[in-house]
């Protein structure tokens, strides 16, 4: 009962609220007898620039998606319990026209948490982030960076370093 109280307060604010911390759950929020996906509800937050957003339960939730639906977005930091899945990746990139909107985002600073980082999320961040992009913080949780460039490839490892942020 208490979270349903807080989302619906989060809710009636929607509009004047900028910056918030969230415990992302990929269940469904019951609002007014409708069920609402919560990814969706971001989109409601029309002033939000910064969030802070904990993923431990959506294996397939991506940076991409907080960034779609939340197109005023300055800040994000992103931590999940989950790598961005290659599969959801590889269909975003094979969507041009989600990516070229993505690219005009007003996001500057990016810090990512997770347990490793894939070589086709790799491939996003250095070929479609936003030239805006001023600071990117990336954590990787559970591999050392000598396995990490294993896995990823030299090539690629050397143009996110290169990537002038």
């Amino acid at each position: 009962m208490v979270f349903l109280q807080a989302s619906s307060l989060y809710y009636k604010f929607r509009n004047s609220i900028t910056c918030t911390d969230l415990l992302y759950n990929e269940n469904p929020v019951n609002f007014n007898s409708q069920q609402i996906n919560t990814l969706n509800l971001f989109a409601q937050f029309k002033k939000l620039i910064k969030l802070e957003l904990r993923n431990i339960d959506d294996i397939n939730l991506t940076p991409f998606q907080i960034q779609d639906n939340c197109p005023n977005l300055e800040h994000l930091d992103f931590s999940s319990h989950y790598p961005v899945s290659d599969s959801v990746m590889q269909h975003i990139l094979d969507n041009k026209r989600r990516i070229i909107l993505n690219c005009i985002s007003n996001l500057t600073d990016l810090e990512l948490e997770l347990p490793s980082l894939s070589a086709v999320y790799m491939a996003y961040l250095v070929d479609y982030f936003p030239n805006q992009l001023t600071d990117l913080t990336i954590s990787i949780c559970t591999e050392n960076m000598f396995n990490w460039i294993d896995i990823v490839g030299m090539e690629l490892a050397l143009s996110l370093m290169d990537k002038s942020w």
